[in-house]
């Protein structure tokens, strides 16, 4: 089958861009913003809703409020760049690292969790679920609440 048949019958009906937010932030020579509204005008000129997948891009990290940060960072440079995108989608694969460990240590990708650390350390469990409410928490829901606030800001 040639290319020209198979694009033919492939309707792409939706593209989400996972940002690998750490290599962007050691590349100066990137510049986001730019190609973020590049992919935006392409994708809008195509009718393919564009859509950016939200995580820290940092890991292993040592709290949900270090995997906050670093997410709400990048909240509010595509919101900077290209306003709210079409869809937005919060994910996250991050490894908890030991408490003892400094906020995405690459180091601490080799040192093992301790009996002072939560159970769920070594695990892919960065950020928690819940309480989306407390403000001493910050939680997978809690982000996605003030993430999408700041989005919706005009």
């Amino acid at each position: 089958m040639d290319e020209g048949t198979y694009a033919s019958w492939i309707q792409t009906k939706f593209f989400h861009l996972d940002i690998n937010v750490h290599y962007v932030d050691v590349h100066p020579e990137i510049d986001l913003s730019a190609d973020l509204r590049a992919l935006k005008t392409f994708y809008r000129s195509e009718g393919i809703p564009f859509g950016i997948i939200f995580w820290s891009g940092y890991g292993p990290l040592n709290s949900d409020r270090a995997y906050y940060d670093h997410t709400m960072n990048l909240v509010r440079r595509v919101k900077a760049a290209i306003g709210q995108p079409d869809q937005v989608i919060f994910q996250s694969w991050i490894k908890r690292s030991s408490v003892s460990c400094g906020t995405a240590d690459e180091q601490c990708r080799s040192i093992s969790c301790t009996p002072e650390d939560p159970p769920y350390c070594g695990q892919k469990s960065i950020p928690l679920n819940l309480p989306e409410d407390d403000p001493n928490a910050f939680t997978h829901t809690r982000l996605i609440n003030d993430a999408t606030n700041v989005l919706n800001q005009p």
